[in-house]
């Protein structure tokens, strides 16, 4: 492992982050580090960042979406990207211990090399295969950096581009999984006129409504019977700008009567639908 530090290779250790500036700023600067995040669910929700980096799981269970809404699976093993000013979620299994190690370079660094595709944004997400040397000396660049001297950043930088085009390469863009929190988002959103039985439509996928409805809740900040009325309401919106009728849209969107559809409305928008449109 060349000058790996024993502190970083055991992942019991307390993690670190190292950063470094090649120039004057944030646009400049290469970094690597190790980062434990366990117990937390939303590590980012369409985030931008301004640095580019690649993340590699040492430890636990997650899923990475990007800013085409494609989500994977992701853990042990595998690589993501986080891509400036590209928008992405990563949403993390609090109870999997997450551990991670990245690698990073300023934007003004990462440019270039994605302009030449020397540094592609696909894949977004991957899985390196058997046999792979690129933990190893991710971790090795932890130590790396925190020694290097200001002379030797300019080496330091070409090892973190030399790893990170290592890691690419030959990188297959494995096929999104199917994402159950997604389904039922799409589900509740576009059938907001009838009712949903979630319970059986989880036991028809084989999944745990209660470990479900804790992920949902995780994830969007609402339970799905509040998310549906969300969306609901947001349907309603949409409907009276187009110059429906409040009745019409109480039909439209399966309320028992135009009064329970107002009531709902104004519970939510603090105004009656009447007055709103």
């Amino acid at each position: 492992m060349g000058d790996l530090d024993a502190s970083i290779w055991n992942m019991d250790e307390r993690p670190r982050m190292v950063y470094r500036s090649l120039g004057r700023g944030a646009f400049d600067r290469i970094g690597a580090g190790v980062m434990a995040k366990g117990g937390i669910a939303v590590d980012m929700r369409e985030r931008r960042m301004e640095a580019w980096s690649l993340i590699h799981v040492l430890r636990g269970r997650g899923r990475y979406v990007d800013q085409h809404g494609r989500g994977w699976d992701i853990g042990v093993g595998w690589c993501f990207q986080r891509i400036p000013g590209i928008t992405h979620s990563t949403y993390l299994d609090p109870s999997s211990d997450w551990k991670e190690v990245f690698i990073e370079l300023g934007a003004r660094l990462h440019r270039p090399l994605a302009e030449l595709r020397i540094l592609p944004q696909d894949p977004p997400a991957w899985a390196l295969p058997p046999g792979s040397d690129v933990r190893g000396r991710m971790l090795d660049l932890v130590s790396g950096l925190a020694a290097a001297t200001d002379r030797d950043l300019p080496r330091m930088a070409a090892r973190i581009i030399g790893v990170s085009v290592d890691a690419m390469a030959g990188a297959e863009p494995p096929a999104p999984t199917a994402d159950p929190v997604d389904e039922a988002c799409r589900l509740l959103a576009e059938e907001s006129s009838r009712r949903i039985d979630l319970e059986a439509w989880c036991a028809s996928r084989g999944l745990a409504y209660e470990r479900f409805r804790k992920d949902f809740r995780r994830r969007t900040g609402l339970p799905p019977h509040r998310y549906r009325i969300r969306r609901r309401i947001d349907r309603a919106c949409a409907l009276l700008r187009s110059g429906l009728s409040v009745q019409a849209v109480a039909a439209e969107l399966g309320y028992p009567s135009p009064f329970e559809f107002s009531a709902q409305f104004r519970a939510h928008l603090g105004v009656p639908p009447s007055r709103w449109a």
